[in-house]
């Protein structure tokens, strides 16, 4: 992207603009601009999202502070700031913090829209969503439901919610769809393919790819991908990252760790809050924040329990309401500690709930079960021990020392954010996945080395052997093309965009490329070719030379074909 502008506006994957990323400009656009400031560095890349996750975090404090008070805002945006996933998503070159940002902007501006009755406010709030859509499509909309909500039972007069909410979707939909409206207008030839398409089309990519498949998976690529081995899966479904769709999915072994610590008590802490005995002592405003962050969680728990393809680190889209919720209703319950009726037993209850939660989180990764799950328990025991005398101590009229009070409470908290601060320690100490961000043990498992090949060797070798062709290279899916990119910065040929599931290039087409001099030598992962392009396995098998001996009966290995010497 950095290379051109037409590769900017574009967002190109390669330096030859032939086919674009499988997303929205905004969230790259941002990052191109970081690393044109400072250098094309991988911290560089990472800044804008880590100085989001901090703006979001400042975000959160303000909303909560205003509404609810200094306590709860200072727990609210703590736990947001040891939420596992949004420390590993913050600290990555994915662009999910900044999505989180501008939806955490249209929350902001939505309760100015509440509070002055100014239909601006509205309109700026959609603009905060439209942004957001040009970082991650679809993924901007989690919150829509909750805006217009809270909009449409706030007290105005019915002709002035109909007219704003008629302006607002215009200005939503501008936002969102003007950068896809002009790529579509442009000429095929005058752009690079629309990756992750399958028609060469952006609207095509926001309501297929990066919409409905969302909730249905691939269903396209499964049926194409005839040569899978028994059991296993393709990428519309990911039983290994996020498990099977069901009602309990985010608190698998894969998901818990990264977001559910809290979220039993952030639903509990809604319940309580409504309770006849306390909801009366609520601000109007703040009930419509509730119900909006009520409304934004469970559109997100519904999508996260049910949704066929995501990966984890979408997970940081209900991290604020999570947070929020928690922290608000842990300071209200702390405010009744106190009391000596059933309201006084609020606090030790959701600590008891939050201490349960973690157990059952920690519990199936045996490894660590040696000195986490322990620490925990122990913890726990020590802090409830410490609550359960307190509260027995007041029922009776007892003297309790003040020192004693805040020791049970502090080492509470402590308890609530011990496993979460292990979690997310683990990928800032040990480093985590770059591709696919998340947290926990399981972070140490992932292989960081490259496969089968010196990629050093091969690009020696494809520079020194480049006979003027426009591509150095052709490769099936953005692995191996990556690599030579970013070590060259030299022109890559990706037959099928970013995973090798678009229909960019057909056998005849390449063939005809091969035959202009455009390109000559591909490097295919020959596992992939056999499951996503047979045909053009077999293309290659039939008019190119291969350059590695193999030894392999699996086809799982790296390919290098030349297609000049046969």
């Amino acid at each position: 992207m950095l290379m051109s502008w037409h590769n900017f506006f574009y967002v190109s994957f390669d330096p030859a603009g032939f086919v674009s990323i499988d997303k929205p400009p905004l969230g790259f656009w941002i990052q191109s601009l970081s690393t044109s400031l400072l250098g094309f560095y991988g911290w560089a890349l990472i800044l804008p999202q880590a100085i989001s996750g901090i703006i979001s975090t400042v975000m959160i404090y303000l909303i909560v502070k205003k509404y609810s008070g200094r306590i709860a805002a200072i727990l609210s945006a703590l736990f947001f700031c040891v939420t596992p996933i949004s420390i590993a998503t913050n600290r990555n070159n994915t662009i999910d913090s900044l999505i989180v940002l501008t939806s955490l902007l249209a929350v902001w501006a939505l309760m100015q829209a509440v509070k002055t009755r100014k239909a601006l406010w509205l309109f700026i709030c959609m603009i905060f969503i439209g942004l957001g859509f040009n970082i991650k499509m679809s993924q901007a909309y989690i919150i829509l439901p909750a805006c217009l909500t809270i909009y449409i039972i706030n007290n105005h007069s019915m002709k002035e919610k109909i007219s704003s909410l008629f302006v607002s979707g215009i200005v939503l939909v501008v936002i969102s769809f003007t950068w896809m409206a002009i790529v579509d207008l442009t000429p095929i030839d005058k752009r690079p393919y629309v990756g992750g398409s399958q028609t060469n089309s952006a609207f095509e990519l926001a309501i297929n790819y990066n919409g409905i498949s969302r909730w249905v998976g691939l269903p396209d690529l499964e049926s194409s991908m005839t040569n899978l081995e028994p059991g296993q899966v393709v990428d519309g479904i990911l039983p290994d990252e996020t498990g099977y769709p069901g009602a309990f999915r985010l608190f698998n072994r894969q998901l818990a760790g990264q977001i559910s610590w809290l979220l039993p008590v952030s639903v509990l802490s809604l319940i309580f809050l409504y309770l006849p005995s306390l909801k009366d002592k609520i601000s109007i405003l703040e009930k419509q924040l509730f119900i909006f962050l009520a409304i934004w969680l469970l559109t997100g728990v519904v999508f996260f329990s049910f949704g066929a393809f995501f990966h984890r680190h979408y997970l940081i889209m209900v991290a604020p309401p999570i947070s929020i919720l928690a922290g608000v209703g842990l300071a209200k319950s702390l405010s009744l500690f106190r009391r000596r009726n059933w309201q006084g037993w609020l606090f030790p209850f959701f600590v008891i709930t939050t201490i349960i939660t973690s157990i059952l989180i920690v519990f199936p990764f045996s490894t660590w079960n040696s000195w986490i799950l322990p620490s925990v328990i122990l913890f726990s025991l020590l802090s409830l021990l410490g609550l359960i005398i307190y509260r027995l101590c007041q029922i009776n009229r007892f003297v309790v020392p003040a020192h004693f009070t805040k020791i049970s409470i502090g080492f509470s908290f402590l308890c609530l954010i011990f496993p979460q601060l292990i979690w997310c320690g683990i990928p800032v100490i040990m480093g985590g996945n770059g591709a696919l961000p998340f947290a926990g043990p399981d972070v140490l498992t992932w292989n960081r080395q490259p496969i089968d090949i010196d990629i050093r060797d091969l690009i020696n070798s494809v520079i020194q052997t480049n006979q003027g062709e426009k591509y150095y290279l052709g490769t099936l899916d953005y692995d191996p093309a990556e690599w030579i990119i970013l070590k060259t910065g030299k022109p890559v040929l990706t037959i099928g965009g970013f995973y090798g599931t678009d229909p960019i290039l057909s056998t005849d087409e390449i063939a005809k490329m091969v035959k202009a001099g455009e390109v000559r030598l591909f490097f295919v992962y020959e596992k992939t070719a056999h499951e996503l392009r047979p045909d053009l396995l077999d293309w290659f098998h039939k008019n190119c030379i291969a350059k590695y001996s193999v030894t392999s009966q699996r086809e799982e290995y790296f390919q290098l074909y030349d297609c000049s010497e046969k």
